[in-house]
Parts: C-alpha cells; structure tokens; sequence
C-alpha cells in the first residue's frame, strides 16, 4: 500500500510539474513574441524607448489574451470575433503610440505583407 501511495504522490507531482513548466513556456513565447515584433518595427522605423516599452507591453499582453482565448475554445476552435476585437485594440492603440508617419510607414508595410 506504502507503494502505491508513493507511487501516486509521485505521478500527481510529475503532472503539476509539468503544467507549471508548460504554462511558464507560454508566457515565455509571448514575451519572446512581444519583443520580436517591436525590433521588427523598429527596423523599419525610428522607435524611442518608450515607444519600444509600450509596444512590448501591448504585444505582451495581446498574445496572452490569444493564449487564454485558445485555451477557452472548445475543439481547436478559436473565436474569430474575440481575436478581432483584440486586433482592433491593437491597431488603435499602435496609432496612439506611434506618431503619424510611423503609424503610415507601419499600413504600408503591414499591406505588403499580406499582398506576398
């Protein structure tokens, strides 16, 4: 019986342990993700740092809320209308941040991506 016990105790530890690393591993990718996309931008235009820090922040926080919208879904589906509200908050906090031209330099190269 001692055995069992400690075999349970021991298959209960593994599989906490296992979420706690997979729930850090994705707060990881979108802090990871956060950062890239900011130095994308700031490789096609002038960005001071705070610029760069308020980007980071939304960028961080937008995927997260993707994160907690994927694990809500049921059967791989994501919602569309809740990933698109999060979009449009993104796009108009970007226009906030980013001055006129930054914003326009930004339209312009975010239409060429989804022209390829």
């Amino acid at each position: 019986m001692k055995k069992y016990a400690t075999l349970c105790f021991f298959a209960f530890a593994f599989i906490v342990g296992t979420q706690f690393n997979f729930a850090q591993q994705e707060t990881f990718n979108a802090n990871e993700l956060a950062i890239k996309k900011t130095e994308s931008l700031k490789m096609i235009m002038d960005l001071d740092n705070e610029q760069q820090n308020q980007l980071i922040y939304l960028f961080q926080s937008n995927e997260e809320l993707k994160n907690q919208i994927s694990k809500q879904t049921r059967d791989g589906v994501i919602s569309l209308k809740r990933l698109k509200a999060i979009e449009n908050k993104e796009e108009a906090k970007l226009k906030q941040v980013l001055s006129e031209k930054q914003y326009n330099i930004y339209l312009e190269n975010k239409k060429k991506k989804n022209d390829q």
